[in-house]
Protein backbone atom coordinates (compact mmCIF):
# COMPACT_ATOMS: atom_id res chain seq x y z
CA UNK A 1 0.00 0.00 0.00
CA UNK A 2 1.43 3.35 -1.00
CA UNK A 3 0.62 6.85 0.17
CA UNK A 4 0.91 9.94 -1.93
CA UNK A 5 2.01 13.29 -0.55
CA UNK A 6 -1.45 14.66 -1.28
CA UNK A 7 -3.24 11.94 0.75
CA UNK A 8 -0.85 12.37 3.67
CA UNK A 9 -1.35 16.14 3.68
CA UNK A 10 -5.10 15.61 3.38
CA UNK A 11 -5.19 13.29 6.40
CA UNK A 12 -3.02 15.70 8.33
CA UNK A 13 -5.38 18.58 7.51
CA UNK A 14 -8.42 16.58 8.65
CA UNK A 15 -6.67 15.63 11.91
CA UNK A 16 -5.64 19.22 12.51
CA UNK A 17 -9.18 20.41 11.76
CA UNK A 18 -10.72 17.91 14.20
CA UNK A 19 -8.16 18.84 16.87
CA UNK A 20 -8.89 22.54 16.44
CA UNK A 21 -12.62 21.84 16.49
CA UNK A 22 -12.29 19.84 19.73
CA UNK A 23 -10.20 22.57 21.36
CA UNK A 24 -12.69 25.21 20.24
CA UNK A 25 -15.57 23.17 21.72
CA UNK A 26 -13.70 22.75 25.02
CA UNK A 27 -12.88 26.46 25.08
CA UNK A 28 -16.52 27.31 24.39
CA UNK A 29 -17.68 25.06 27.23
CA UNK A 30 -15.17 26.66 29.60
CA UNK A 31 -16.34 30.14 28.59
CA UNK A 32 -19.96 29.06 29.07
CA UNK A 33 -19.19 27.61 32.51
CA UNK A 34 -17.27 30.76 33.47
CA UNK A 35 -20.18 32.91 32.32
CA UNK A 36 -22.68 30.87 34.36
CA UNK A 37 -20.38 31.00 37.38
CA UNK A 38 -20.05 34.78 36.99
CA UNK A 39 -23.84 35.13 36.82
CA UNK A 40 -24.20 33.11 40.02
CA UNK A 41 -21.53 35.24 41.72
CA UNK A 42 -23.33 38.45 40.73
CA UNK A 43 -26.70 37.06 41.88
CA UNK A 44 -25.19 35.91 45.18
CA UNK A 45 -23.46 39.27 45.65
CA UNK A 46 -26.75 41.13 45.26
CA UNK A 47 -28.43 38.90 47.85
CA UNK A 48 -25.45 39.19 50.21
CA UNK A 49 -25.44 42.98 50.08
CA UNK A 50 -29.10 43.18 51.14
CA UNK A 51 -28.16 41.81 54.59
CA UNK A 52 -26.01 43.91 56.95
CA UNK A 53 -22.58 42.53 57.74
CA UNK A 54 -18.83 43.18 57.78
CA UNK A 55 -16.77 44.09 54.72
CA UNK A 56 -16.66 41.41 52.04
CA UNK A 57 -15.33 40.96 48.52
CA UNK A 58 -16.90 38.93 45.69
CA UNK A 59 -16.48 35.15 45.97
CA UNK A 60 -14.02 35.24 48.91
CA UNK A 61 -16.60 36.93 51.14
CA UNK A 62 -15.94 38.38 54.58
CA UNK A 63 -14.62 35.57 56.78
CA UNK A 64 -11.03 35.63 55.49
CA UNK A 65 -10.66 39.39 55.96
CA UNK A 66 -11.34 39.13 59.69
CA UNK A 67 -7.87 37.56 60.16
CA UNK A 68 -9.23 34.99 62.61
CA UNK A 69 -7.07 32.69 64.69
CA UNK A 70 -7.59 30.54 67.78
CA UNK A 71 -6.70 33.38 70.17
CA UNK A 72 -8.75 36.24 68.74
CA UNK A 73 -11.61 34.48 66.93
CA UNK A 74 -14.42 35.31 69.36
CA UNK A 75 -13.27 38.88 70.01
CA UNK A 76 -13.05 39.59 66.28
CA UNK A 77 -16.52 38.17 65.58
CA UNK A 78 -18.10 40.05 68.50
CA UNK A 79 -16.48 43.30 67.36
CA UNK A 80 -17.70 42.80 63.79
CA UNK A 81 -21.26 42.07 64.99
CA UNK A 82 -21.58 45.13 67.27
CA UNK A 83 -22.67 47.67 64.61
CA UNK A 84 -25.56 45.45 63.46
CA UNK A 85 -26.79 43.83 66.69
CA UNK A 86 -29.52 42.74 67.45
CA UNK A 87 -30.61 42.54 63.80
CA UNK A 88 -29.55 40.03 61.16
CA UNK A 89 -25.80 39.77 60.55
CA UNK A 90 -24.26 37.94 57.59
CA UNK A 91 -20.90 36.37 56.92
CA UNK A 92 -19.86 34.77 53.66
CA UNK A 93 -17.12 32.64 52.11
CA UNK A 94 -16.86 31.04 48.65
CA UNK A 95 -20.39 32.18 47.72
CA UNK A 96 -21.81 30.51 50.83
CA UNK A 97 -23.93 32.74 53.04
CA UNK A 98 -24.05 32.36 56.81
CA UNK A 99 -26.62 34.54 58.59
CA UNK A 100 -26.77 35.01 62.36
CA UNK A 101 -30.45 35.01 63.38
CA UNK A 102 -31.23 36.47 66.81
CA UNK A 103 -35.01 36.82 66.85
CA UNK A 104 -37.29 33.87 67.69
CA UNK A 105 -39.81 34.95 65.03
CA UNK A 106 -37.05 34.90 62.40
CA UNK A 107 -36.00 31.40 63.46
CA UNK A 108 -39.61 30.19 63.21
CA UNK A 109 -39.88 31.68 59.73
CA UNK A 110 -36.70 29.92 58.61
CA UNK A 111 -37.96 26.57 59.89
CA UNK A 112 -41.29 26.96 58.08
CA UNK A 113 -39.95 28.20 54.74
CA UNK A 114 -39.21 25.41 52.23
CA UNK A 115 -36.51 27.57 50.61
CA UNK A 116 -34.39 27.06 53.73
CA UNK A 117 -34.92 23.30 53.97
CA UNK A 118 -31.81 22.46 51.92
CA UNK A 119 -28.57 22.78 53.84
CA UNK A 120 -25.31 23.82 52.14
CA UNK A 121 -22.91 20.90 51.71
CA UNK A 122 -19.99 23.11 52.77
CA UNK A 123 -21.25 23.22 56.37
CA UNK A 124 -23.17 19.93 56.70
CA UNK A 125 -21.69 17.50 54.16
CA UNK A 126 -18.40 16.94 56.03
CA UNK A 127 -20.39 16.00 59.15
CA UNK A 128 -22.14 13.03 57.51
CA UNK A 129 -19.24 10.57 57.94
CA UNK A 130 -19.54 11.07 61.72
CA UNK A 131 -23.17 11.83 62.52
CA UNK A 132 -24.75 9.84 59.67
CA UNK A 133 -27.79 10.86 57.61
CA UNK A 134 -30.32 12.03 60.19
CA UNK A 135 -32.31 15.21 60.77
CA UNK A 136 -29.20 17.38 61.13
CA UNK A 137 -27.80 16.63 57.67
CA UNK A 138 -30.87 15.65 55.61
CA UNK A 139 -32.75 18.00 53.27
CA UNK A 140 -36.25 18.56 51.91
CA UNK A 141 -38.80 15.80 52.43
CA UNK A 142 -36.41 13.46 54.31
CA UNK A 143 -35.72 16.30 56.76
CA UNK A 144 -39.45 16.88 57.28
CA UNK A 145 -39.97 13.15 57.85
CA UNK A 146 -37.16 13.05 60.42
CA UNK A 147 -38.55 16.13 62.16
CA UNK A 148 -42.05 14.63 62.31
CA UNK A 149 -40.64 11.56 64.08
CA UNK A 150 -38.72 13.41 66.80
CA UNK A 151 -41.10 16.35 67.45
CA UNK A 152 -43.05 14.55 70.25
CA UNK A 153 -39.81 14.07 72.20
CA UNK A 154 -39.46 17.86 72.53
CA UNK A 155 -42.88 18.28 74.16
CA UNK A 156 -42.81 20.60 77.20
CA UNK A 157 -43.76 17.72 79.53
CA UNK A 158 -40.82 15.64 78.31
CA UNK A 159 -38.34 18.51 78.53
CA UNK A 160 -39.62 19.42 82.00
CA UNK A 161 -38.75 15.94 83.26
CA UNK A 162 -35.14 16.47 82.18
CA UNK A 163 -34.48 19.54 84.35
CA UNK A 164 -33.59 17.46 87.42
CA UNK A 165 -31.09 15.39 85.42
CA UNK A 166 -29.57 18.47 83.80
CA UNK A 167 -29.29 20.18 87.19
CA UNK A 168 -27.48 17.19 88.69
CA UNK A 169 -25.01 16.88 85.81
CA UNK A 170 -24.43 20.65 85.73
CA UNK A 171 -23.57 20.72 89.44
CA UNK A 172 -21.06 17.91 88.96
CA UNK A 173 -19.56 19.84 86.04
CA UNK A 174 -19.23 23.01 88.14
CA UNK A 175 -17.57 21.01 90.94
CA UNK A 176 -14.99 19.74 88.44
CA UNK A 177 -14.41 23.26 87.12
CA UNK A 178 -13.80 24.47 90.68
CA UNK A 179 -10.63 22.37 90.77
CA UNK A 180 -9.36 24.18 87.67
CA UNK A 181 -9.60 27.72 89.04
CA UNK A 182 -6.62 29.99 88.32
CA UNK A 183 -5.13 27.35 86.00
CA UNK A 184 -4.58 27.44 82.25
CA UNK A 185 -6.38 24.19 81.37
CA UNK A 186 -8.45 22.73 78.55
CA UNK A 187 -11.84 21.76 79.98
CA UNK A 188 -13.32 20.50 76.68
CA UNK A 189 -13.02 16.82 77.71
CA UNK A 190 -14.93 17.54 80.91
CA UNK A 191 -17.65 19.37 78.98
CA UNK A 192 -17.98 16.59 76.37
CA UNK A 193 -18.20 13.94 79.11
CA UNK A 194 -20.88 15.86 81.04
CA UNK A 195 -22.93 16.66 77.91
CA UNK A 196 -22.70 13.01 76.77
CA UNK A 197 -24.08 11.72 80.06
CA UNK A 198 -26.86 14.32 79.85
CA UNK A 199 -27.78 13.14 76.34
CA UNK A 200 -27.73 9.45 77.31
CA UNK A 201 -29.81 9.95 80.45
CA UNK A 202 -32.39 12.16 78.71
CA UNK A 203 -32.89 11.37 75.02
CA UNK A 204 -32.10 7.66 75.51
CA UNK A 205 -33.44 7.22 79.07
CA UNK A 206 -30.43 5.06 79.76
CA UNK A 207 -27.19 4.74 81.69
CA UNK A 208 -23.82 3.24 80.75
CA UNK A 209 -22.24 -0.01 81.86
CA UNK A 210 -18.50 -0.40 82.40
CA UNK A 211 -17.75 -1.38 78.79
CA UNK A 212 -19.79 1.53 77.41
CA UNK A 213 -18.05 3.98 79.75
CA UNK A 214 -14.73 2.76 78.34
CA UNK A 215 -15.98 3.33 74.76
CA UNK A 216 -17.18 6.82 75.72
CA UNK A 217 -13.72 7.71 77.07
CA UNK A 218 -12.19 6.66 73.73
CA UNK A 219 -14.76 8.81 71.92
CA UNK A 220 -13.92 11.81 74.10
CA UNK A 221 -10.24 11.47 73.22
CA UNK A 222 -11.04 11.32 69.48
CA UNK A 223 -13.76 13.97 69.20
CA UNK A 224 -11.46 17.06 69.07
CA UNK A 225 -9.38 15.55 66.23
CA UNK A 226 -12.46 14.40 64.32
CA UNK A 227 -14.19 17.79 64.58
CA UNK A 228 -10.98 19.55 63.56
CA UNK A 229 -10.91 17.32 60.47
CA UNK A 230 -14.51 18.29 59.69
CA UNK A 231 -13.69 22.00 59.99
CA UNK A 232 -10.58 21.73 57.84
CA UNK A 233 -12.47 19.85 55.14
CA UNK A 234 -15.30 22.41 55.17
CA UNK A 235 -12.87 25.24 54.41
CA UNK A 236 -10.71 23.37 51.88
CA UNK A 237 -12.48 22.77 48.52
CA UNK A 238 -9.69 20.38 47.47
CA UNK A 239 -10.86 17.98 50.22
CA UNK A 240 -14.56 18.09 49.29
CA UNK A 241 -14.44 15.12 46.83
CA UNK A 242 -14.79 11.89 48.85
CA UNK A 243 -12.18 10.04 46.78
CA UNK A 244 -9.53 12.62 47.73
CA UNK A 245 -10.58 12.91 51.37
CA UNK A 246 -10.38 9.13 51.86
CA UNK A 247 -6.61 9.27 51.29
CA UNK A 248 -6.02 11.61 54.25
CA UNK A 249 -5.35 11.10 57.95
CA UNK A 250 -8.40 13.29 58.62
CA UNK A 251 -10.62 10.63 57.03
CA UNK A 252 -9.09 7.94 59.25
CA UNK A 253 -9.74 10.11 62.33
CA UNK A 254 -13.40 10.61 61.41
CA UNK A 255 -13.85 6.90 60.61
CA UNK A 256 -12.36 5.91 63.98
CA UNK A 257 -14.75 8.27 65.77
CA UNK A 258 -17.74 7.00 63.74
CA UNK A 259 -16.89 3.36 64.53
CA UNK A 260 -16.81 4.11 68.26
CA UNK A 261 -20.05 6.12 68.10
CA UNK A 262 -21.76 3.20 66.33
CA UNK A 263 -20.47 0.72 68.93
CA UNK A 264 -21.78 2.85 71.81
CA UNK A 265 -25.18 3.65 70.28
CA UNK A 266 -25.77 0.07 69.08
CA UNK A 267 -24.99 -1.28 72.54
CA UNK A 268 -27.52 1.07 74.14
CA UNK A 269 -30.14 0.34 71.45
CA UNK A 270 -29.84 -3.43 71.96
CA UNK A 271 -30.23 -3.11 75.72
CA UNK A 272 -33.18 -0.73 75.40
CA UNK A 273 -34.83 -3.05 72.84
CA UNK A 274 -34.73 -5.91 75.33
CA UNK A 275 -36.21 -3.71 78.07
CA UNK A 276 -39.00 -2.43 75.82
CA UNK A 277 -39.87 -5.93 74.55
CA UNK A 278 -40.29 -7.02 78.16
CA UNK A 279 -42.71 -4.23 79.14
CA UNK A 280 -44.04 -2.50 76.01
CA UNK A 281 -46.91 -4.88 75.20
CA UNK A 282 -48.61 -4.39 78.56
CA UNK A 283 -48.05 -0.60 78.52
CA UNK A 284 -49.37 -0.22 74.94
CA UNK A 285 -52.55 -2.13 75.78
CA UNK A 286 -53.17 0.13 78.78
CA UNK A 287 -52.50 3.32 76.79
CA UNK A 288 -54.83 2.18 74.00
CA UNK A 289 -57.58 1.36 76.49
CA UNK A 290 -57.32 4.75 78.24
CA UNK A 291 -56.91 6.68 74.99
CA UNK A 292 -53.60 8.40 75.68
CA UNK A 293 -50.00 8.14 74.62
CA UNK A 294 -47.26 8.55 77.19
CA UNK A 295 -44.54 11.10 76.46
CA UNK A 296 -41.38 9.16 75.64
CA UNK A 297 -37.71 9.84 75.17
CA UNK A 298 -36.42 9.78 71.59
CA UNK A 299 -35.01 6.24 71.70
CA UNK A 300 -38.10 4.86 73.47
CA UNK A 301 -40.33 6.47 70.85
CA UNK A 302 -38.33 5.15 67.90
CA UNK A 303 -38.10 1.59 69.19
CA UNK A 304 -41.71 1.33 70.37
CA UNK A 305 -42.99 2.79 67.08
CA UNK A 306 -40.91 0.27 65.16
CA UNK A 307 -42.06 -2.71 67.24
CA UNK A 308 -45.73 -1.66 66.99
CA UNK A 309 -45.48 -1.16 63.22
CA UNK A 310 -46.49 2.51 63.55
CA UNK A 311 -43.28 3.59 61.82
CA UNK A 312 -41.49 1.73 59.04
CA UNK A 313 -37.93 2.05 60.28
CA UNK A 314 -35.02 -0.31 59.81
CA UNK A 315 -32.30 -0.87 62.40
CA UNK A 316 -30.08 1.36 60.24
CA UNK A 317 -32.71 4.15 60.33
CA UNK A 318 -32.88 4.01 64.11
CA UNK A 319 -29.09 4.01 64.39
CA UNK A 320 -28.90 7.03 62.04
CA UNK A 321 -31.52 9.00 63.95
CA UNK A 322 -30.17 8.17 67.40
CA UNK A 323 -26.54 8.80 66.43
CA UNK A 324 -27.41 12.17 64.91
CA UNK A 325 -29.39 13.31 67.93
CA UNK A 326 -26.82 12.01 70.41
CA UNK A 327 -23.88 13.75 68.74
CA UNK A 328 -25.74 17.03 68.30
CA UNK A 329 -27.08 16.71 71.87
CA UNK A 330 -23.57 16.87 73.29
CA UNK A 331 -21.95 18.99 70.58
CA UNK A 332 -24.42 21.89 70.84
CA UNK A 333 -24.18 22.30 74.66
CA UNK A 334 -20.38 22.12 74.43
CA UNK A 335 -20.34 24.89 71.82
CA UNK A 336 -22.77 27.05 73.82
CA UNK A 337 -20.98 26.55 77.16
CA UNK A 338 -17.59 27.20 75.52
CA UNK A 339 -18.95 30.41 74.02
CA UNK A 340 -20.46 31.52 77.35
CA UNK A 341 -17.28 30.78 79.33
CA UNK A 342 -15.17 32.63 76.76
CA UNK A 343 -17.44 35.69 76.84
CA UNK A 344 -17.40 35.68 80.64
CA UNK A 345 -13.59 35.47 80.64
CA UNK A 346 -13.11 38.46 78.31
CA UNK A 347 -15.98 40.57 79.70
CA UNK A 348 -15.74 40.92 83.53
CA UNK A 349 -18.73 43.32 83.49
CA UNK A 350 -20.97 40.62 81.99
CA UNK A 351 -19.51 38.09 84.43
CA UNK A 352 -20.63 40.22 87.40
CA UNK A 353 -24.15 40.63 86.00
CA UNK A 354 -24.49 36.88 85.40
CA UNK A 355 -23.23 36.02 88.87
CA UNK A 356 -25.66 38.48 90.49
CA UNK A 357 -28.56 37.04 88.48
CA UNK A 358 -27.70 33.44 89.41
CA UNK A 359 -27.46 34.35 93.10
CA UNK A 360 -30.81 36.15 92.89
CA UNK A 361 -32.60 33.15 91.35
CA UNK A 362 -30.97 30.30 93.25
CA UNK A 363 -30.73 32.07 96.63
CA UNK A 364 -28.83 29.17 98.19
CA UNK A 365 -26.17 26.72 97.00
CA UNK A 366 -28.23 23.51 97.35
CA UNK A 367 -31.30 24.94 95.60
CA UNK A 368 -32.81 22.41 93.18
CA UNK A 369 -33.32 23.92 89.74
CA UNK A 370 -36.82 23.93 88.23
CA UNK A 371 -38.38 24.95 84.92
CA UNK A 372 -39.71 28.12 86.58
CA UNK A 373 -36.18 29.09 87.62
CA UNK A 374 -34.98 28.82 84.02
CA UNK A 375 -37.67 31.20 82.77
CA UNK A 376 -36.44 33.86 85.24
CA UNK A 377 -32.88 33.85 83.89
CA UNK A 378 -32.08 36.43 81.24
CA UNK A 379 -28.80 34.61 80.46
CA UNK A 380 -30.74 31.38 79.80
CA UNK A 381 -33.09 33.13 77.37
CA UNK A 382 -30.16 34.83 75.62
CA UNK A 383 -28.13 31.63 75.10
Amino acid sequence: MSYTATSILGNFSVTKFLTNLTLAAILWLLILQAFQFLRKCIHFRRIEQTIPGPFSVPFFGSVFWLSLNADNCLEKILDSVKPYWPGLVRYSAFNKLHVMVNDADHIAKVLRDRHFSDKPWMFYGPLKPIIRDGIFTSNGEPWQAHRLVITPTFHAEVMGRYVEILDMEAKEFVDKLSGMLHKDVDCSDTMIRTASFMAIRTMMSSTLNERECSILEEIISLVPRALKSVNRRSLNPFLWPDWIFKWTQMYRDTEAAKTLFDMLINSIIQRKSSEIHATASRERQLASKLGFRDRKSLLDLLLESKFSGELRMTDEDILNETSTMFITAFDTPVIVVTFVLKVLSIRPDIQELVYAEICDVLQEKDHKLSSDDLSRWAIYNNT
